[in-house]
């Protein structure tokens, strides 16, 4: 029925009747759809909280895993270079490089080219303890043969070198330095086997035996320095295992022992605390935000428990007393609460409270019962996605919205039966009507011709 035109015989306008009696069988759908737009906003919201409460707890959980407490490098050294990072402390270190570590490398016998033929054979390469074979195929080239050693899986690296006149295959160690009491020259061992008979020898032919294995042995260096008159020996020039926190980076050898300053950050200190202070305002507000309610407006969890026992618990965690000595609250460390509800880091008092204990701040997040475990309880209890506290209210909001989308559904097929079934009555009526007037016009015509009569 979707070319129906009503009214030709009555002159009813049908379809307009039609609409007007779907539109008001359609009302508990336009109400549905309504109420569906205010849950979607309340699920978004709860999205919002669960992604700010989650990062709060990250921030929270960083900041204790890796310290508050901020070290920093205060001295400017030319054999080398340090950075200071999470578990640092402060001290001074008196350091002395004797030696850099270098790399083991070796160079072929010459060629034309790097087309040129290389004699077949095999190269044995044992490279910091660890063994590989390359074969090197019949006719196969000096390029063939560098791409077969990059191919083999061994940590070297294997470039065709040309000088201008000739051209030579560079084999150098990717990792610096020899094992420890090892032999300088076990870095990087070749052993070449010759069973070819055609073209040069990669590392030289012996005029009295062709086929003979030739070995090459190429030295490497290893790092030795002094920490505070203790000798030490490493295979890198980057060491990240000495001081805990401290990375250095070898870069010359010393005309005399350099020292190593590491000093409190305070301004580093701030910058971790002002992260930890913006993520629980970021949560804090937005579940204001998002639970205002005044006699004009309000938001769209106002009313919601969950959304309040929330506020409530993020307000207890401002004054909750940390056991033990040093700091007890987020007050005694300079973290104030305004009357927004929104921390703020007081910089005078954090520095008065670092200055008479500079660990104070770690011991207030770190520990069984430190604020950080506090912190995390809560979070686990509203985002866990078992059970938690906002994933729950979250998803059943998202399971009543779908049921209202299965209900419209169904409605909405209702609606289309009951179109049709108008339809069908109002057509209906039509062929009645018109059967009526054709009976009336067969009788009119019997009664002229009655008259005729």
């Amino acid at each position: 029925m979707a070319n129906f035109v009503g009214g030709l015989i009555s002159g009813i306008d049908s379809q307009l009747i039609i609409d007007k009696m779907v539109s008001l069988e359609s009302r508990p759908i336009a109400l549905i759809q309504q109420r569906k737009s205010a849950l979607k906003v309340q699920v978004s919201a709860f999205g919002d909280l669960l992604s700010r409460l989650s990062t709060f707890g990250n921030t929270t959980h960083s900041m204790a895993r890796d310290g508050v407490r901020s070290v920093k490098v205060a001295s400017t050294n030319s054999a080398f270079t340090a950075t200071a990072t999470t578990g640092a402390s402060p001290g001074n270190y008196s350091i002395a490089v004797q030696s850099l570590a270098t790399v083991a490398r070796t160079t072929s016998a010459t060629f034309a080219d790097a087309d040129a033929k290389v004699r077949a054979g095999r190269l044995d390469l044992e490279v910091q303890g660890q063994s590989f074979g390359v074969d090197i195929a019949e006719g196969a080239t000096l390029a063939d043969v560098a791409a077969a050693i990059a191919a083999s899986g061994a940590p070297v690296s294997a470039t065709v070198i040309f000088d201008g006149r000739r051209a030579h295959l560079s084999i150098s160690n990717r990792d610096s330095g020899h094992p420890i009491d090892a032999a300088p020259d076990s870095a990087l061992v070749i052993r070449q086997t010759l069973t070819g008979s055609t073209g040069a020898a990669l590392f030289g032919d012996d005029p009295d035996d062709p086929t003979a294995n030739v070995e090459v042995r190429a030295s490497a260096q290893n790092a030795r320095f002094t920490l505070d008159d203790l000798a030490i020996e490493r295979t890198s020039n980057r060491i990240d295992d000495l001081l805990p926190g401290v990375r250095l980076e070898l870069k010359a050898q010393s005309s005399a022992p350099e020292t190593l300053s590491l000093q409190d950050d305070r301004d580093g200190t701030r910058s971790r605390v002002q992260a930890f202070v913006d993520a629980y305002n970021a949560i804090a507000s937005m579940v204001r935000r998002q639970t205002y309610a005044t006699e004009l407006a309000a938001g769209p969890l106002s009313g919601d428990s969950v959304a309040r026992n929330l506020e409530m618990d993020l307000q207890g965690l401002l004054s909750m007393l940390i056991p033990g000595g040093g700091l007890k609250t987020l007050s005694e460390a300079g973290i104030a609460l305004g009357r927004d509800g929104l921390l703020s880091v007081d910089g005078a008092a954090m520095d008065e409270a670092l200055a008479r204990d500079p660990s104070a701040l770690d011991r207030l997040f770190r520990g069984e019962n430190g604020l950080d475990s506090a912190i995390q309880a809560l979070v686990k209890r509203y985002t866990n996605s078992k059970d938690g506290l906002l994933v729950d209210r979250k998803s059943g909001l998202e399971a009543t919205i779908k049921r209202m989308d299965e209900d419209v559904e169904a409605k909405q097929a209702h609606i289309e039966k009951f179109r049709e079934g108008l339809m069908r009555r109002f057509t209906a009526l039509e062929e009645t009507l018109s059967k009526l007037g054709n009976t009336k016009n067969y009788l009119d015509a019997l009664e002229k011709a009655r008259e005729k009569k």
